[in-house]
């Protein structure tokens, strides 16, 4: 009997919790899809073109950032808080940590020392691993 008590208690705290994750997830979601979208080529021209970034890296980390978290690419803007515009569905986001774990394996492969404390924005991110050129310790600046 305690068994199915325990079993019952399990399924409920597990529906309630996936109820909070869509009702967390939903308002995120409908300013996105508000947005107008933009094609990655768009993108680059209108926020990254003029600067020291390789296009190819920043459609790939911009990409990244959109796959994992599960939104649609062309929505996305620089500006977007990872936890307070995108990755907002709980207490924690599993998206949030596997970007994070993408962000880690990146670093490694591109020989980078990343600040990940300091990747609060899309554009932070895609910053940190599309800079062409040297190596060394991510520093964000947004809007310069």
């Amino acid at each position: 009997m305690n068994l199915y008590l325990i079993a019952a208690f399990a399924i409920a705290i597990g529906g309630g919790a996936a109820l909070l994750r869509r009702k967390r997830r939903k308002p995120s979601l409908q300013a996105l899809s508000e947005r107008m979208s933009l094609t990655d080529a768009d993108i680059y021209k209108q926020f990254y073109a003029g600067r020291d970034l390789d296009e190819s890296a920043v459609r790939s980390a911009w990409n990244e950032i959109a796959e994992t978290l599960r939104v649609p690419a062309g929505k996305l803007r620089p500006t977007d808080r990872f936890g307070a515009d995108i990755g907002v569905w709980s207490i924690t986001s599993e998206e949030l940590d596997a970007l994070g774990e993408l962000a880690t394996q990146r670093a490694a492969r591109q020989g980078k020392e990343v600040d990940f404390a300091a990747l609060a924005t899309v554009d932070d991110y895609v910053r940190a691993f599309a800079t062409a050129g040297a190596r060394g310790q991510f520093a964000p600046t947004l809007g310069g």
